[in-house]
């Protein structure tokens, strides 16, 4: 095992023999975390990696000392924190108490799901205000001030309404780097972030990447990055660990795990990485080496073109009020989807991508009427649809069905892995005996490479894979001819999400379904779609073959997406004039209430390729 000197660095987190152990249904203690060490130095970034369960989120919940709300126990060990003024505490040792003042001020933590992690009842800015009062004792005026000054640290547009904004009100990127401005708060030692980029886009995980950074220069502090993604850690990390059941099974700089990794883990991970390669010879073409995980493949065969399209939708325009004033009149409003349009064949998938807050998952909630919207043609199956007719809705329901971004509030907790299956067949009644339905769950359970015995398990007892299978099961009970995926894979590790994504590309060529794929993640979209969509601030601003929009990117913030994209393999700032390339965007999508914008029309620049046309507002 590679050791990095530590001769002239000032640890401030060391953990020692840490063992944990996690209750069972028959209230036995199951060793997960086997006796593990590691240090955290100061303004250092110590990057922890690992698929879905290795331990990395119960060894971050463990220094929080959480892991007893979560029916675990240290069962040995020792985790000594070196606070601000110096002095050196067993976090073993103490009391709820105690824990309650060192939480925050001394060590903070960003959770990896920011919807469960805010208050759905309270305002942001009083969520972040709470913690600056508790801890620093100011007065609400200057907590309020503070609060703003953090938002602006982390780059949240329109601070002044944000602030009383509700969580559900916002995209969950914007949710992510709220969370991070609560953390960062008190100016902690060490900042715990557990898969924070997970619901963040490529440019804003790496503005995010570099806003850690530079807030652990400024703050002076200590910080634990705890990520799935290997193509980050070049990007942040100063040492590096790698951990697989409950073990570390590697520790080194972050140089020696990508350059030369010992433990053959290790070369597993970094072997099945996608690689990204850059032809220097062709200004914008970009190929990706996937590995043999990946081992299914689009197909156009699956595609039944004809001249009514499956799934055709027109101008759908949804607006967000804002009220500015003492009498709480709506002056401005948010442009959150504007005169967007697309169709989708039988067998198709159709991917749209786009920063957070750009208006993917809003385009979803106006197909389902989850939001106030006007879509000037709605025809699925060459049926018009009328959104506030009760019957097209049932029928949008029964023909389209969604997997959401988070798998484990989708599922409900009180209910077993069977009924929340069975449920879709029983709302829409779907007339089978209860045999049938029971036969009916255990085939799509099998069809998901599920077991049949998961028919009596809950969510709670099932990883973050398991219950994305389970949600794709769900989706398919009542045999959709449409399923939406929102963000539905970005939390997963390459390993688990390569096995979903050849089950999605069985599925459509067993079933002909077709899939609109909502993400972020472009190194993934390549590989599953046949057309890419790429939005920018409510607008569809282009969109193509999947191969077209990599290999001839036409717009300007298509080309800055593209060349996001992590490569862990490409040395520092080697590409930095591309990854820089057009950096000067428009950033809001606030308007006056009432203001007209003007149509803007698609240029062919290729076979099924449009491009916005250009104009000074993007």
């Amino acid at each position: 095992m590679n050791i990095i000197s530590t001769s002239k660095k000032k640890n401030v987190l060391e953990v020692k023999n840490l063992g944990i152990s996690l209750l069972n249904k028959n209230n036995d203690l199951i060793k997960i975390i086997h006796n593990i060490s590691f240090n955290t130095y100061l303004n250092e970034v110590l990057a922890i990696i690992g698929e879905s369960g290795s331990g990395k989120s119960v060894t971050s919940l463990s220094i929080m000392r959480l892991i007893e709300f979560y029916g675990g126990k240290i069962i040995n060990g020792n985790i000594f924190l070196y606070t601000k003024k110096n002095k050196k505490i067993d976090l073993t040792k103490l009391k709820l108490s105690n824990l309650n003042k060192i939480r925050g001020s001394e060590i903070s933590m960003v959770f990896q799901d920011p919807f469960s992690s805010l208050n759905p009842l309270f305002k942001i800015g009083e969520q972040i205000t709470e913690v600056i009062q508790l801890h620093q004792h100011k007065s609400y005026s200057n907590s309020l001030n503070e609060a703003k000054k953090l938002l602006d640290l982390v780059q949240i547009p329109n601070i002044n309404n944000i602030i009383n904004y509700y969580p559900y009100q916002l995209s969950g990127g914007m949710l992510q780097r709220i969370c991070i401005a609560i953390a960062i708060s008190c100016y902690p030692t060490i900042l715990i972030a557990d898969e924070p980029t997970t619901a963040l886009d490529t440019i804003l995980q790496k503005e995010l990447l570099k806003l850690i950074k530079d807030i652990k220069k400024e703050r002076n502090m200590g910080v634990i990055f705890i990520t799935h993604n290997l193509g980050l850690i070049n990007l942040i990390a100063d040492q590096v660990i790698i951990m697989y059941k409950g073990k570390i099974v590697e520790n080194s700089s972050v140089f020696n795990i990508l350059q030369n990794p010992k433990h053959k883990y290790t070369q597993y991970l970094l072997k099945n990485y996608p690689k990204f390669i850059l032809n220097k010879n062709k200004k914008f073409f970009y190929t990706i080496k996937y590995s043999s995980l990946y081992n299914k493949y689009v197909s156009d065969k699956t595609i039944i073109k004809k001249k009514i399209p499956l799934l055709k939708i027109k101008n759908i325009i949804t607006r967000f009020n804002i009220k500015n004033n003492f009498f709480n009149k709506i002056s401005h409003q948010i442009y959150a989807v504007e005169r967007v349009s697309f169709h989708l064949y039988k067998g198709e998938t159709l991917s749209i991508i786009g920063e957070s807050g750009c208006g993917k998952s809003t385009i979803i909630k106006s197909i389902f009427n989850l939001v106030d919207s006007q879509i000037k043609l709605f025809l699925l199956n060459n049926k018009t649809i009328n959104l506030y007719n009760p019957k097209d809705l049932l029928y949008i329901k029964k023909n389209i069905q969604c997997i959401f971004q988070n798998s484990y509030t989708s599922l409900n907790p009180k209910k077993n892995i069977g009924y929340s299956i069975m449920e879709p067949l029983l709302v829409h009644n779907v007339l089978l005996t209860h045999n049938q339905l029971i036969k009916r769950v255990k085939y799509l359970l099998k069809c998901v490479g599920l077991k049949s015995n998961f028919i009596n398990r809950y969510p709670k007892e099932c990883s973050g894979g398991q219950r994305q299978r389970i949600c794709i099961a769900r989706a398919l009970a009542i045999q959709p001819q449409i399923i939406i995926a929102d963000e539905s894979f970005s939390s997963l590790d390459i390993i688990i999400q390569s096995k979903i994504f050849n089950l999605i590309l069985e599925l459509q060529n067993n079933f002909n379904i077709s899939f609109i794929i909502i993400s972020h993640d472009i190194t993934m979209i390549k590989r599953i779609s046949h057309r890419i969509a790429i939005m920018y601030l409510g607008e569809i601003i282009e969109i193509g073959p999947s191969k077209s929009i990599f290999e001839n990117p036409q717009h300007d913030y298509t080309k800055r997406l593209i060349f996001s994209i992590f490569n862990m393999h490409v040395k520092n700032n080697e590409y930095s004039n591309i990854l820089e390339y057009s950096n000067n965007f428009k950033k809001k999508n606030i308007f006056p209430i009432g203001t007209i914008l003007p149509k803007k029309n698609f240029i062919k620049v290729g076979i099924d390729h449009y491009v916005i046309q250009r104009s000074n507002n993007i």
